[in-house]
């Protein structure tokens, strides 16, 4: 039991930790860039999907769970594509946005979505 639990804690914070690692190698480059801010939005928007995943508050709104799902997969798809218009000061920081937004999409998948 207590093995799924920690296996559990592991995936749903994978993504977050993918994000700060990206923030934090953008923030260690050499050149930051005029984009820094748009960069730093899309990590900050990444871990607060990653988040809300196993917070049971958007149940309490008036969306479906496949609904929100689908959603959410979409925003994590149209943020890899961000990612890979944006340019990314580090080859690193990219790679690890890139894993981030593809596990959440996969975890907002089969949170859900793929009851419709």
């Amino acid at each position: 039991m207590l093995l799924i639990i920690v296996l559990y804690c592991i995936v749903l914070f994978l993504p977050v930790g993918c994000f700060l690692v990206a923030s934090v190698a953008e923030f260690r480059a050499y050149r930051k860039g005029t984009g820094l801010l748009l960069r730093m939005v899309e990590m900050s928007i990444g871990i607060i999907c990653a988040v809300a995943i196993p917070s049971k508050l958007w149940g309490t709104t008036f969306v479906s769970r496949v609904a929100l799902s689908w959603t959410m997969v979409g925003i994590a798809l149209l943020l890899c594509i961000l990612a890979l218009i944006s340019k990314y000061a580090s080859r690193v920081a990219l790679s690890f946005v890139l894993a981030g937004n593809t596990i959440l999409a996969c975890l907002w998948y089969l949170n859900g979505a793929y009851h419709h």
